[in-house]
């Protein structure tokens, strides 16, 4: 119950400084990186091997959709996920509103950081290696590689409603 009523707290508060950042131009004088300027994501083709073309690929049709607890089983995630969105945005729409549009796209932006997360583990980990990795780690790989292969959301849930 405590839990319920912070995520609508962090929601309003979020909710707020949104509709304030949007009559302030301070992202243009902070110089803050948009999404599609992440490092792991520009760099993405010179991370992974060319056997993941299909990771490429299917970022590149992800990236022009866009106008800009990870692997627990289905269920579970898409519970957590309901309770925190919900939680979190009855603080929020209290504050500030959001077009819809904005919200059909937030599973867009979270298959994003799927992207994102293969391209930093084939920068970062030693594939020479694979055998001693934890078989979290194992799992991980395959479930993201998984999911861009197959166009599977990694949660399927409806923001907009």
């Amino acid at each position: 119950m405590l839990r319920t009523f912070a995520l609508g707290l962090i929601g309003g508060y979020a909710g707020r400084v949104h509709s304030l950042s949007k009559t302030s131009n301070l992202i243009h004088t902070l110089n803050r990186r948009q999404w599609h300027e992440k490092e792991f994501l520009i760099h993405m083709k010179e991370y992974l091997p060319a056997e993941l073309s299909y990771v490429i690929d299917q970022y590149e049709i992800l990236k022009r959709k866009l106008p800009i607890p990870w692997v627990v089983d289905g269920k579970q995630r898409l519970e957590i996920t309901k309770r925190y969105y919900y939680n979190f945005m009855d603080g929020y729409v209290k504050e500030n509103t959001v077009d819809r549009t904005w919200l059909e796209l937030i599973p867009d932006f979270i298959n994003l950081r799927q992207f994102g997360l293969v391209s930093a583990i084939y920068r970062s980990y030693n594939f020479d290696n694979y055998n001693n990795w934890s078989n979290w780690d194992k799992e991980a790989l395959k479930f993201y590689l998984n999911n861009i292969e197959h166009d599977i959301p990694y949660i399927d849930i409806d923001f907009s409603r």
